[in-house]
């Protein structure tokens, strides 16, 4: 029979509180370790430990440390080292110290002595601690393995300087006699010297010390045959990894983000250089119109002077030709006079020559009556007493001129004052849509170009020196609320906020110049927490939002603080409120102060609700818009204006022609129209010249001067009609070549492609282009270039304002990528060259990086935790097959073996969590399956987020799916020799207590003989097997049954219990000591040997 080392005595000095040396012998039976609670039965029991444990897995109270919060924690070799007995408060300082039995130098001794027939072997460790010395790293350790027996206590001289090792080896000299300070070294040594098998040996014996009551199988395979899986460090090592998968996926993100940002640059960029280039072409075609119109004009006047001149030259032929006529028809009329002279005498030619003299006074009073029936709008013969009316209304006129022409004169100048007025506010309309073109923001020009000298002068950038309405947007579903948010927050709008690190250089500039305005601005911490809002629903609060900014966390605790208005509609909700509010037509109202008076303010200096005066927006194309109608209705309001004074003007016009009028009359006297006295004078000497002309050779003569008079006459209206002609003709010759000299003088070189294009615009709006229509084609053109123009100009404006969004945005959240960059218009190459290279450069590095990481350790360490839980059960039927076998050394019960069945128990969480991993891990991705690679990392991220999780859920949820000890159920089966199953035992749980720990402990005891004696033996090298706490909640049928498996299994029991269980125990042990503790004055633990073996 093969002789077994059990465990025959242990040695202390200075453990715990066994101060001082003492030497226990252990029972060869079985040996019992019994004591009241706390007295110091796990002192010695971890004294055992000490030496057989490894360091780095030692746990002191092991058995204790299973209880529900784990008392003793606090357990180390420093504590026993030391003799720590309690903890106490200092009452200087008021800490928590431990109280120690030893604080000088002090050393301490295990040793255990193993015998085997007349073999023996004795285990020894040695500690020291200097004096004031506590810690782990401090304690000085030797291990040392004697083949015989020893007495420890020969030790302590050796140790009282110093522990070492030369000394002890001087001392014993003794063959086989080792001392080393490795652990390792030491295990190695006296596994092989002991028969314990392996490392897992030596630990199963250190869990089974723990094991405690086991009730089930499930627990006994789960808890202390199989080691913890490789699974758990696996994701360890997976959740440690994904951290650069999660920062490659989260700078791929970003730059997607950033390109998703800057990605319309492009398009506006192509819009706004089209736009410009359009109103460059504009202006330029604008521009040269003039100079084309000017060469069509020269060009028609040359082909005008050219059909003039020859037209000039005939007329001048025909005005000779009817010269040399009239010569002869003169000659010929003077030849008829004579003779009609000669035959009736001298008088005749005195008489028509007085008939000539009133004919010409005739005409001339006509002509003046005529003129004054045209110009007093006169019907009928003037007689004395209409000219007597005429004379007295030019005279009463004339009087009340004076009066008119002021009150005219008045309404001229308060027309031209609202005409003025009304163009200067159209100019100012202009104006400010003209400045908002240049920029996004709502301030005033004013404000924007201070902080514009104010950067330019300190380097710094507008986006670092926002103005406060530059962040705050109304929310659009609240915009009835928006004018009087508008005039509550306008103040505040055009405060300029300073990082509180930029305060002393903003100041500086500031105080060292004339600003020429006020300027307020407000110091920004960093650090500010977001608010959580006002619980008013009617709060200003709820209805803005502040735009994404490092200072929008300040800028919100402002409006839920300092602007923090109720908003209602009523006057009556207005006096309910508490707190500052305002109607939502503007009136305002603050809380009782200490006086009981409540201040109400409204503020109509400005009309509420004009958009103009709007600063609150992150974007001005509202306030652009409205401009715009505002410009169109000030053109109109101005064109009104100017009609008005026109019209003024046109009364002042017909006035003076009324008071001309009025002044000629006044001149005029009755002599100066009577035509009727003349044409009674004219009859007399008529009919006088009748009596002298009536004979038959007079009227013949008559008849010959008249004809020779009319032909002259005749000759004469045609002379003078071709003069006439030949002086409109050189008149028109003269004009033409004088504007065609201004023409040339003033002609400027138009390039010819834009002469081309406009003479085609200008062909275009007729059907012909002549001298006539040219300035109305000149006109329609110059309103074509100049809608065009306009149409540009909006262009422009829509263009740079979302340009200088962009930038703004991208500025705010990306500042360290974009510090060559300005949320200005002009900015827009360098971000669109900024765009390419994070499509070009940034984002193939990015996108490779991350599906590198993807494919790589993330999915391997997935891969490899799926691979285990598949296999987890073919692993662990591989690792219970020798211990079936060393169950088939024992008969379970009489012609029957226990044989160890393990069946799948994975439930639908591990089930699912298994799918996730394959969803995760499936094949391999490539660049072009960004898409496919984002949506795995995702589900990639579900699981490590939930691996690397501290919540309580997702500790519990993944000791549930990596523990693949707890995929599976251990099925117990009674077999005969054939392997014929005769009975299963699924749950122990459906058995008596005593056939239940039968069948946990035969398979505990069966695991550990495999374990320290292999398959084919049927004791152990290696007996002694220690329990800690041993059955101490168990009934009696329960310990008998364990004890009875383990001595069946031939193993030597040390336990450590209570006095209750002496009685149940006596027949299995033959040694049993009884620990005591006292505390006077100090601590102190001893024991007592007590005979307790039942009789034979």
């Amino acid at each position: 029979m093969t002789e077994q080392f059990r465990l025959a005595r242990i040695q202390v000095v200075n453990w715990g509180t066994f101060d001082g040396y003492y030497d226990i012998p252990v029972g060869q039976k079985g040996f019992l370790i019994t004591g009241a609670s706390g007295s110091g039965k796990s002192t010695l029991i971890d004294a055992l430990s000490a030496v057989l444990v490894p360091p780095g897995k030692l746990q002191f109270n092991a058995a204790a440390q299973q209880e529900v919060g784990g008392r003793d924690k606090g357990r180390s070799r420093v504590s026993y080292i030391r003799g720590a007995w309690r903890r106490s408060e200092d009452p200087a300082t008021g800490e928590i110290r431990s109280q120690y039995l030893r604080s000088g130098a002090t050393a301490s001794i295990v040793a255990l002595t193993y015998r085997a027939g007349d073999e023996s072997l004795t285990l020894t460790a040695i500690y020291r601690l200097n004096a004031g010395q506590q810690q782990e790293a401090q304690v000085k350790t030797l291990y040392g393995i004697f083949p015989s027996e020893v007495d420890v206590d020969g030790f302590v001289p050796l140790l009282q300087n110093s522990l070492d090792k030369r000394k002890l080896e001087a001392a014993y000299k003794t063959a086989g006699v080792t001392f080393t300070e490795q652990y390792s070294v030491f295990a190695n040594r006296f596994r092989a010297k002991l028969g314990i098998g392996s490392e897992e040996a030596q630990m199963l014996l250190y869990r089974t010390q723990s094991a405690k009551s086991l009730s089930s199988m499930d627990e006994l395979f789960r808890n202390y045959m199989l080691d913890a899986p490789g699974t758990f460090q696996v994701a360890e090592d997976a959740v440690a990894t994904h951290e650069d998968l999660r920062q490659a996926y989260e700078r791929l993100e970003d730059v997607h983000r950033q390109i998703e940002t800057l990605a319309p640059l492009p398009g506006l960029n192509a819009q706004l250089k089209d736009a410009q280039a359009t109103q460059e072409r504009a202006a330029a075609l604008s521009s040269a119109l003039p100079h084309v119109r000017r060469a069509i004009e020269a060009k028609q006047l040359r082909e005008l002077i050219d059909v003039s001149s020859a037209h000039h030259v005939a007329l001048d032929v025909q005005a000779q030709s009817l010269t040399a006529r009239k010569a002869t028809q003169q000659e010929a009329l003077q030849r008829a006079a004579m003779r009609r002279e000669h035959f009736a005498g001298e008088s005749l030619g005195a008489l028509e020559r007085e008939i000539a003299r009133e004919e010409q006074t005739l005409a001339r009073r006509a002509k003046e009556v005529k003129k004054l029936q045209a110009v007093a709008q006169l019907e009928g013969p003037l007689d004395t007493e209409r000219f007597a009316e005429l004379k007295a209304q030019a005279a009463t006129e004339l009087a009340a001129a004076p009066e008119q022409e002021q009150r005219l004169l008045e309404a001229w100048f308060a027309a031209r004052r609202e005409r003025d007025g009304l163009a200067d506010a159209e100019a100012a309309v202009g104006a400010e849509l003209a400045s908002l073109g240049s920029r996004s923001s709502n301030i005033e020009q004013a404000y924007v170009e201070l902080r514009a000298r104010l950067c330019a002068d300190t380097g710094l950038t507008v986006g670092e020196l926002p103005y406060v309405g530059e962040l705050i947007d109304v929310l659009p579903e609240q915009a009835e609320w928006e004018p009087v948010i508008q005039r509550l927050l306008g103040g505040f709008a055009v405060t300029l906020l300073v990082p509180a690190e930029l305060e002393r250089e903003v100041s500086g500039w500031v105080n060292g110049r004339h600003v020429g305005m006020r300027l307020e601005y407000r110091t920004v911490p960093e650090g500010v927490e977001v608010p959580r809002g006002p619980r008013n629903a009617d709060s200003l609060f709820h209805k803005v939002q502040v735009v994404e900014h490092a200072m929008r966390p300040w800028l919100m605790r402002m409006l839920a603080t300092t602007f923090d208005y109720a908003l209602v509609r009523t006057v009556e909700e207005l006096e309910r409120q508490t707190q500052r509010a305002a109607t939502i037509d503007g009136l305002e109202r603050n809380p009782a102060d200490r006086t009981g008076s409540a201040r109400y303010v409204k503020n109509d200096r400005r009309r509420l609700g004009v958009r103009r005066d709007y600063r609150l927006g992150s974007s001005n194309h509202a306030k652009v818009e409205a401009l715009r109608a505002e410009l169109a209705d000030a053109k109109r309001a101005t064109a009104a204006a100017s009609n008005r004074l026109s019209d003024v003007e046109r009364k002042q016009q017909a006035h003076k022609r009324d008071v001309e009028l009025a002044t000629t009359i006044d001149a005029l006297e009755w002599a100066d129209v009577d035509v009727s006295g003349v044409e009674e004078v004219l009859a007399g000497l008529r009919a006088e010249l009748a009596r002298l002309t009536s004979s038959p050779e007079a009227q013949e003569l008559e008849q010959a001067w008249r004809e020779a008079s009319e032909a002259l006459k005749a000759t004469e209206r045609e002379l003078a009609g071709v003069t006439g002609q030949l002086a409109v003709v050189a008149g028109e010759l003269e004009k033409a070549r004088a504007r065609l000299r201004t023409i040339q003088e003033a002609q400027v070189e138009v390039d010819p492609a834009l002469a081309q294009e406009l003479e085609a615009m200008l062909a275009a709006t007729t059907r012909r282009l002549t001298q006539e229509n040219l300035s109305d084609s000149a006109d329609k053109v110059a309103a074509q270039l100049d809608a065009q123009a306009k149409q540009a100009a909006r262009t422009i404006t829509e263009s740079s304002n979302a340009i200088v969004t962009i930038l703004t945005q991208y500025i705010a959240q990306w500042s360290a990528e974009s510090a060559d960059l300005q949320a200005a218009a002009e900015f827009a190459g360098e971000a669109i060259t900024r765009l390419d290279a994070l499509r070009s450069d940034r984002l193939p590095e990015f996108r490779g990086r991350f599906l590198d990481l993807l494919n790589g350790q993330s999915v391997m360490h997935l891969s490899k935790i799926y691979t285990e839980l598949q296999r987890a059960k073919g692993d662990i039927e591989t690792n219970l097959g020798p211990i079936n076998a060393s169950l088939r050394r024992s008969p379970y019960t009489e012609g029957r073996f226990l044989q160890i069945e393990v069946r799948d128990n994975r439930d639908r969480v591990v089930r699912d969590f298994m799918q996730d991993l394959r969803n995760a891990t499936a094949g391999s991705l490539s660049e072009a399956d960004e898409k496919n690679a984002i949506e795995r990392y995702h589900r990639l991220a579900a699981i490590m987020d939930r691996l690397g999780s501290s919540e309580r859920a997702d500790r519990s949820w993944r000791s549930v799916v990596l523990d693949t000890r707890r995929h599976v159920k251990f099925v117990g089966n009674e077999v005969d020799a054939e392997g014929t199953v005769h009975n299963t035992h699924v749950d122990s749980a459906a058995l008596s207590g005593g056939q239940a720990q039968k069948l946990v402990f035969f398979c505990l005891a069966a695991a550990l003989r495999y374990r320290l004696a292999g398959v084919d033996a049927d004791v152990p090298r290696y007996a002694t097997v220690v329990l800690d706490e041993a059955f101490d909640r168990a009934d009696p049928v329960f310990t008998r049954t364990a004890m009875d498996v383990f001595t069946s299994f031939g193993f030597h029991m040390v336990l450590a219990t209570p006095l209750k269980l002496v009685k149940t125990l006596s027949p299995y042990i033959d040694g049993t000591i009884v620990v005591h503790y006292t505390e006077d004055p100090v601590a102190r633990s001893t024991f007592e040997l007590v005979d307790t073996h039942a009789p034979a």
